[in-house]
């Protein structure tokens, strides 16, 4: 398995994507030259060169785009694309706004507050990086960021139950995809429970799939806003709504993932094992 797993390729995040199509429209920006790729240095410290698509400057403003590379991880937003707009600004600083296909928090408990864009905090950080070096020619800057199919894209992730509406975030804490991320999805469902718990909810319903999730609405009343598909990992669940302080878990679903939790198994899938019997 792991002779296989280091042959998948890597790609990078929304979050770099973001990151080289800002700098690069703030360099054709002020040097009035177009670029057909960027390098840029990311947040765990891998410098990358970032090929550029869309190119477009006006006297008003610069926009490219770089199309999302997700290496071998089934990302849903693989071949998204990811446009920057950078243009001069009157107030003093550097301030990043979300465009059509970014969606915007409506739930406390993420990182980013609730109103904002869901733009989250590594990807501004190096936003910020990458154009304070150009406040030298303007008093300020403004760049938006956009995403001409996230709306549709964002059906397909877990924003939905997030509360994050109208389209994907621009996510990444250290710009690299890893093919097939446990730790992004285990991050997900953790997020999860961070919203739920700003709610001023309590109690969480974690469900394997779909019969317990329909259990639990129909025969237990429970609304969908604190039911969680943790899939498998339920004792990687169990351990983070510990954490987090949240003091009642109802855990309903198929009786053949029950027995097996019951059985001591907390990673339900077929390779951790069965149990099932004894």
């Amino acid at each position: 398995m792991n002779s296989i797993a280091l042959q998948l390729k890597k790609g990078y995040t929304t979050g770099t994507c973001a990151q080289a199509a800002a700098k690069a429209a703030a360099v054709m920006l002020t040097t009035g030259k177009m670029l057909e790729s960027v390098e840029v240095e990311i947040a765990c410290g891998n410098v990358l060169n970032i090929v550029l698509c869309d190119q477009e400057i006006t006297p008003e403003y610069a926009r490219c785009a770089v199309i999302k590379d997700s290496g071998d991880d089934p990302d849903i937003t693989h071949g998204a694309k990811i446009v920057a707009e950078v243009r001069p600004a009157s107030k003093a600083g550097i301030l990043i706004k979300g465009g059509i296909g970014i969606g915007r928090v409506t739930r406390p408990g993420l990182p980013v507050s609730v109103g904002e864009y869901a733009i989250n905090p590594v990807p501004r950080k190096m936003i910020v990086r990458e154009l304070s070096p150009y406040l030298a020619y303007f008093q300020g800057i403004e760049v938006v960021i956009s995403v001409p199919r996230g709306e549709k894209l964002a059906k397909q992730t877990f924003n939905p139950r997030l509360g994050i509406e109208g389209g994907i975030s621009i996510l990444g804490t250290t710009g690299i995809v890893e093919p097939k991320s446990l730790s992004a999805y285990q991050a997900s469902l953790s997020l999860q429970l961070d919203v739920i718990k700003a709610s001023g909810s309590i109690r969480v319903a974690l469900v394997p799939g779909y019969v317990g999730e329909k259990f639990c609405k129909e025969a237990l009343g429970i609304k969908d806003d604190i039911i969680v598909k943790s899939g498998d990992h339920i004792g990687f669940m169990f351990e983070e709504c510990a954490k987090k302080g949240i003091k009642e878990v109802v855990f309903a679903g198929h009786i053949g993932k029950l027995v097996k939790v019951a059985n001591g198994q907390f990673n339900t899938h077929c390779r951790h094992g069965d149990g099932r019997l004894e």
